[in-house]
């Protein structure tokens, strides 16, 4: 199904069964009021009724008697209790689905308290004029939902979702040349994807030499005339490519430490990102103490200094990091000095796939364009990621 008939379906859908929940929902309220209020005015009568036979009689097998007839006249009512707060319970008469009461004063239970209790179930106390037996009570569990009425409920709720299951399915298969053309959106979102890699860097590319922080000119200390450097650059770089450093082997401390950042990162919904600099010569000391935390720079075996910034954004890194290589051309009047940085940038991403996009970004480095920053597109990544698995 196209991508816009998928989310206006799904919308539709999930408009649907909330319309039904609510229409249940609020039906199944309405229901419940209404037997609680009709229940609470059956209960002031009953207590009457018991009251009268406590002060006719005395005699507790009559109450009993009295309880039960009234409890076969009204099949919503569960248990009937007399009480007395000075002697305790006085009878109970209970039914199967409150027999926990037969011995228990409803009055100082905790048992309708709990949720579930309480929307099945609606307990009333009511006072019984007794002249000469003062603090005596009636009190009255009563149905207020059944189970049968919760388990239609629940029956057409299932088959409304199986209903939309298998329209679903319907729709699916139905569609002409679905298949074929789902293979061909996948291609095209990759290479789109790929362009998107392409163009990041072309929007990120920064040079310490053309705009200075505050977006006036910045102008670089004078180079020696016989300065000459002629790093490695590629005018397209691949994700796929596997660059030449050790340090990638999944038992490395820096894989291992980078891993472990980057899930601590999405766990706190944090940022992470990655500079990989090349230090030039005698350079590396000034790149280490420019960082606060020794432990999160990683010396690569092709001479490369990995960094790792914790809860900082690439906006924020690239600044820091232009700030610094300023500082080290006015220092040593050279060059040499090179940064390619990547971020997580809200994405679920394994240490190799960052690795390569702060690498690519190194390799994009030039004399003239010192730092180069990969801004990752999070939409576009997780469409492509999606869409791969769904192609494995």
């Amino acid at each position: 199904m196209k991508k816009s008939f998928s989310i206006a379906y799904t919308i539709l859908v999930v408009l649907l069964l909330l319309g039904i929940l609510v229409f249940f929902g609020r039906e199944t309220m309405q229901a419940r009021s209404a037997r609680i209020a009709d229940f609470e005015t059956r209960a002031q009568e009953y207590s009457r009724r018991l009251a009268d036979t406590l002060v006719e009689y005395r005699d507790v097998n009559k109450e009993v008697a009295v309880a039960k007839s009234i409890m076969e006249a009204d099949p919503s009512l569960v248990a009937l209790q007399v009480y007395s707060h000075d002697d305790g319970l006085r009878l109970s008469v209970v039914k199967p689905a409150a027999e926990n009461f037969s011995r228990t004063a409803i009055i100082e239970s905790e048992g309708m308290k709990g949720f579930l209790a309480s929307l099945r179930y609606h307990t009333v106390g009511r006072p019984m004029a007794v002249t000469d037996m003062q603090g005596m009570e009636a009190v009255f569990i009563g149905t207020t939902l059944t189970g049968a009425e919760i388990r239609t409920n629940l029956l057409i709720l299932l088959i409304t979702v199986l209903g939309l299951f298998i329209i679903t399915i319907v729709l699916i298969l139905l569609r002409p040349g679905s298949s074929g053309e789902f293979d061909n959106d996948e291609d095209e979102d990759e290479e789109e994807f790929e362009q998107d890699f392409e163009e990041a860097f072309e929007e990120d590319s920064r040079s310490p030499g053309e705009i200075s922080e505050d977006g006036t000119d910045f102008h670089l200390p004078s180079m020696s005339e016989d300065f000459d450097i002629s790093p490695d650059f590629s005018d397209s770089m691949n994700l796929e490519e596997d660059f030449d450093f050790l340090e990638t082997k999944e038992d490395s401390p820096f894989i291992q430490r980078l891993g472990k950042e980057l899930e601590r990162a999405a766990s706190f919904n944090q940022d992470l990102t990655l500079l990989v600099f090349r230090p030039g010569f005698g350079m590396e000391s000034s790149i280490r103490e420019a960082f606060e935390y020794d432990d999160l720079m990683f010396n690569l075996d092709n001479g490369n200094l990995a960094v790792i910034e914790m809860n900082k954004d690439l906006d924020t890194v690239l600044a820091a990091t232009e700030d610094l290589i300023r500082r080290i051309i006015s220092y040593a009047d050279t060059r040499e000095t090179r940064a390619g940085i990547a971020s997580r940038n809200g994405r679920l991403l394994e240490p190799d796939r960052l690795i390569k996009e702060a690498l690519a970004a190194l390799e994009r480095t030039t004399e003239d364009t010192n730092i180069v920053a990969f801004r990752s597109n999070p939409e576009r990544y997780r469409e492509y990621l999606r869409k791969s698995n769904k192609k494995a």
